[in-house]
């Protein structure tokens, strides 16, 4: 669990496929969407819900405003972000393939999932959740681009971040 001040070395391990993906996200929506991740990273395979405190989060993304209204808003964006992959399964032999000499073909298998699945703000702690596609995804680290968490902070264009991230 992450404390209220930044960590000059919290790392962010992110799926490539994350990275390079086109999406329209905003700089609040992209630090949110890291933070939520890191913190649920660990344990994203254990449980269905994750939380953070409302004020942690607004610190680890460099977020000073009161204005709360433009994280509800952030989120929502979230929930409604869709996201569509395309991954080759490993191999497979298939009936008419084992008859011709063992070949064996690679399927490619498309899915499409919203980034979060649902977000609550209670009592100053912010509960969340992903759907089982993309937390798949998510969990999966074969390849992976490293983000320092600190540095993602100070940024302050949504280009600038996504130029670092790749």
């Amino acid at each position: 669990m992450m404390g209220t001040t930044i960590d000059t070395e919290l790392i962010l391990k992110k799926h490539v496929g994350l990275i390079h993906c086109e999406n329209r996200l905003t700089l609040l929506q992209r630090k949110i969407c890291n933070i939520l991740l890191f913190n649920a990273l660990e344990d994203i395979n254990k449980q269905d819900v994750f939380e953070i405190g409302l004020k942690q989060l607004c610190v680890f993304i460099g977020y000073t405003s009161n204005d709360i209204g433009l994280i509800k808003k952030a989120l929502k964006t979230l929930i409604s972000t869709i996201l569509e992959w395309n991954l080759l399964e490993k191999e497979k032999a298939g009936a008419d393939q084992e008859q011709n000499a063992g070949l064996k073909e690679k399927q490619i298998v498309w899915s499409a999932s919203a980034l979060l699945a649902g977000v609550t703000i209670d009592n100053g702690v912010v509960r969340y959740s992903y759907s089982p596609q993309i937390k798949t995804i998510l969990s999966s680290l074969d390849i992976y681009g490293r983000i320092n968490l600190f540095i993602q902070s100070k940024f302050k264009s949504s280009y600038s971040l996504v130029l670092y991230e790749n």
